[in-house]
């Protein structure tokens, strides 16, 4: 039988005998203090076991209650906390009458013990009709002389105030006054705790108060401070720049466990440099000085958590050396999870002092008698390969289709490290893996994802076949066995790569189909991924068709053995052809220049359009310049014309850059006439493809005086530099899991139709669609596909389209995001700059 009234105090209890109620009663009557004592923890005993004794209550009220021992006041406390206080139909029962006044003198009893005692057991109390009466005797308990009696009402009023706030409708303001008055930290705490649940404004009033003081305050109540402030500025984004001086403050608290909240909440509060390095250099702090091993992995976490994020990875690189302080520790966890750490923060810059530090810890080693000595040596010595004592265990069923060799290499550190030490042993040669294993240990965990995808699909064929269900589930484990390995694997900080997100979304989709099973995720695993395959071989084949026919077309259409003519030695017998050459000729060359001259006023691509006004028509000096954009310098043609009556003197144009541009030679001045004008060419190196800017002015001296006229900006366009390319499917993958600069641009458009929209995007970014066009025919109302362009300076560009739109509502607008990848900063940036204005431009002429 088991109790089904609520307890909130947990006692060992064994199995007991039951006992007589009479000789309960006997022993509470008229035993002595030690065998009430013994009799009434066997009674709150028996009452926990789930026994009833409904006519104890009058015997403890009669002879127990009134007995002023300390050990039967707390045992009487428990007593009435586990008693039920209520008869069959939910009433009160009469005799809580009486326990209630017993209450009542105990919050007035001299002893600070018992009051405290009394109050905390009140917290405990959920019928109304037992405070109510005590709520004098509970307010006069907040002006008691001990600090323990008054942390306690605190407790007891925030209680009551949570649960029957009618109870104490004043309780915030009586507590804030409290607050005002006290000097006790605990005390404090308390009320300050009461205020940020029960009345948050005027938490932050007291704070806003004594913000300044608060690095004085006690731990307990700086604990419960950074938590207001955290869920405030949560709340409230706006009042982050008010608290955020406090926070920095804490950081310096005496308390470890102040300091580590404080460091968490300042990185959520903040992404600054300032307060992300300030962040990590706490944690680093924390690492070294804490002797708790338990919490220095921990504090360890929080790092490479912070190392993971995407804007602070790059601040702590600088602490790179701070973080290996922590080798000085003596447990080989807390020293390997460090390395791990620092392995990943290592770049350019840092890695000589690195590798010294390394060296050091390897000599270390040398000569020193202890078990955790070699796993440490291997760490520290061999910092691109794991220690082998820290090799995740596989199943053994993973073994004989892609792992086993059971032996690991051990001692393989590389050459830039500590190979070359005095005395260091020769480095084994590395064992040959097996090729499924090698591709996982190399990062390249695609493969992994596409295993997991067939053998889900080799699962849910087999459980079609089979029809005994333990058979299904033991394919089914070892497939979802193999696959959860994998994804260890590809978190465990041991292949040269992590996983990327998308493999390991991909994974977690083949666990889930088939954990449960539904007949959408069957059907799309077993029918249509082999349609989707087919469509793709299908339109790889027309492509390949289509490759083929213009090859063939592209054959030479002169035969090897044909003569050729030559118009200039052509005798008479050949002057019929020879006129013929000679006029076509002049014909195509007559022909040829109209229709140029035509097509170069008509194109978008003409000079007119390339031409960029650098001043106003009322300036005295107007000036307009031709923009060519040639493979690795721009030529700027400058038509300068004097619209004064003056002559002008050291005339100079002035040019600077902004972006990865460079000004080859500066301009000669010129001497322009009344009403004169020249050309000035200007020539500026380009290297890299960023959206880059000329600007600059034009000087000139009259008889008078020096003036200077302000060119307007000149705007170089990325796409001039940019050209669609072709790449395969794995070539595409390969890059984009190699590329580790990402821009993801959100789709702001006033295009309805997916189609369109693809194709505005290609037209304005100059990138070729690499999805076949079946797999883009039909609407579906979300469409997924793959771009590529290449930069003149052989820089990649990759960009992969998500985008989705009711089927049912023609008129909504299409929303998804566009995610760029590139080898370089500029590259990502400058093609998602494009996009965007691209995106605006749409909007603005719908």
């Amino acid at each position: 039988m088991t109790s089904q009234v609520p307890c909130y105090t947990i006692i060992n209890s064994p199995d007991l005998e039951v006992t007589n109620e009479m000789q309960l009663k006997r022993d509470l009557e008229k035993g002595d203090t030690n065998v009430k004592i013994e009799t009434l923890k066997r009674v709150i005993k028996l009452l926990l076991n789930g026994e009833r004794y409904p006519g104890l209550i009058m015997t403890i009220i009669r002879f127990v209650l009134p007995v002023q021992n300390h050990t039967i006041k707390k045992l009487l406390l428990i007593f009435w906390e586990i008693v039920p206080k209520t008869s069959a139909d939910g009433k009160l029962l009469q005799e809580m009458i009486l326990v209630c006044d017993a209450y009542r003198k105990d919050l007035q009893h001299p002893n600070e013990f018992l009051r405290g005692s009394t109050l905390r057991f009140l917290c405990k109390l959920k019928e109304p009709e037992l405070l109510e009466p005590l709520m004098p005797a509970i307010r006069a308990c907040l002006d008691h002389r001990h600090s323990y009696v008054r942390r306690n009402a605190v407790l007891a009023i925030f209680t009551i105030y949570k649960n029957f706030d009618w109870l104490v409708p004043d309780g915030p303001e009586l507590i804030a006054s409290f607050l005002d008055t006290q000097q006790d930290m605990s005390c404090k705490r308390n009320a300050f705790l009461m205020l940020l649940h029960a009345d948050q404004e005027r938490a932050l009033n007291y704070l806003a108060s004594c913000i300044d003081q608060v690095h004085t305050f006690g731990d307990i109540l700086q604990l419960v401070i950074v938590e207001l402030i955290y869920k405030v500025c949560h709340a409230n984004p706006a009042e982050r720049s008010r608290f955020i001086r406090c926070i920095y403050n804490l950081l310096n608290s005496s308390s470890n466990a102040v300091r580590y909240e404080s460091a968490g909440t300042l990185i959520t509060l903040s992404l600054a440099p300032t307060a992300i390095k300030a962040a990590a250099s706490c944690y680093i702090e924390l690492v070294v000085k804490e002797s708790d091993n338990n919490v220095k992995l921990i504090v360890l976490d929080r790092l490479v958590a912070m190392k993971e994020h995407e804007g602070m990875e790059k601040v702590m690189q600088d602490l790179v050396m701070d973080v290996l302080r922590v080798l000085a520790a003596p447990d080989i966890e807390v020293r390997r999870k460090t390395l791990a750490l620092a392995l990943d923060l290592v770049y350019s810059r840092n890695i000589g002092e690195m590798v010294l530090v390394l060296k050091k810890e390897v000599s270390k080693t040398h000569n020193v008698e202890h078990e955790d000595t070699g796993k440490y040596s291997s760490c520290s010595s061999a910092p691109c390969t794991p220690a082998p004592s820290s090799f995740p265990t596989w199943p053994p069923m993973l073994y004989p289709y892609w792992l086993n060799s059971s032996r690991i290499p051990t001692n393989l550190p590389p050459p830039t490290c500590s190979s070359h030490t005095r005395g260091h042993p020769k480095v084994a040669k590395a064992e040959k893996r097996p090729p499924l294993r090698q591709y996982l240990m190399d990062g390249d965990f695609f493969i992994g994802a596409a295993l997991s995808a067939t053998l889900t699909k080799l699962a849910l064929r087999y459980a079609e076949l089979e029809t005994e269900a333990r058979a299904q589930n033991r394919l089914t484990t070892q497939v979802m066995l193999i696959m959860s390995s994998i994804l260890h694997l590809g978190k465990s900080g041991f292949p040269s790569k992590p996983m990327t997100n998308d493999d390991t979304d991909r994974i977690f989709v083949c666990l889930r189909t088939l954990s449960e099973r539904t007949p959408e995720a069957i059907s799309v695993f077993t029918l249509y991924c082999r349609e989707a395959l087919g469509k793709m071989l299908d339109a790889q084949h027309d492509e390949d068709q289509r490759m083929l026919k213009e090859k063939q077309k592209a054959t030479a259409k002169v035969q090897p053995d044909d003569p050729v003519l030559f118009a200039q030695l052509s005798n008479g017998r050949d002057n019929q052809l020879g006129e013929n050459v000679f006029e076509s000729s002049l014909n195509q060359a007559l022909a040829g220049s109209k229709n140029a001259q035509l097509s170069d006023v008509a194109s978008p691509n003409s000079k007119l359009n390339k031409v960029t006004q650098l001043t106003g028509f009322s300036d005295p000096v107007y000036a307009e310049a031709y923009v060519n954009v040639n493979q690795y310098d721009i030529v700027l043609d400058v038509l300068i014309v004097n619209q004064t009556n003056d002559t002008l003197q050291n005339c100079t144009l002035e040019l600077a850059t902004l972006g990865d541009l460079k000004l080859v030679e500066r301009p000669h001045p010129v001497v322009l006439a009344p009403h004169d004008f020249c050309n000035i060419k200007a020539n500026v190196k380009v290297s890299s493809t960023e959206n880059g800017i000329i600007f600059g002015n034009i000087v000139y001296e009259t008889a008078l005086n020096t003036n200077v006229v302000v060119l307007n900006t000149i705007h170089i366009d990325i796409m001039d530099y940019i050209i669609p390319a072709s790449c395969t499917d794995t070539e595409f993958r390969q890059m984009w899991q190699d590329f580790e600069w990402e821009n993801k641009v959100t789709v702001n458009t006033s295009f309805t139709d997916l189609h369109e929209y693809l194709k505005h995007l290609l037209k304005s970014t100059n990138m070729k669609c690499l999805t076949p066009e079946k797999a883009l025919s039909g609407q579906c109302g979300f469409m997924a596909a793959n771009m590529y362009a290449k930069s003149i300076f052989g820089e990649n560009a990759l960009a992969n389209l998500s985008i989705e739109k009711p089927v049912d509502d023609p008129d909504s607008k299409v929303t998804g995001h566009i995610r760029i990848r590139a080898k370089s900063q500029g590259m990502a940036l400058s093609l998602g700059d494009k996009i965007s204005s691209s995106q605006k431009q749409s909007v603005q002429a719908a």
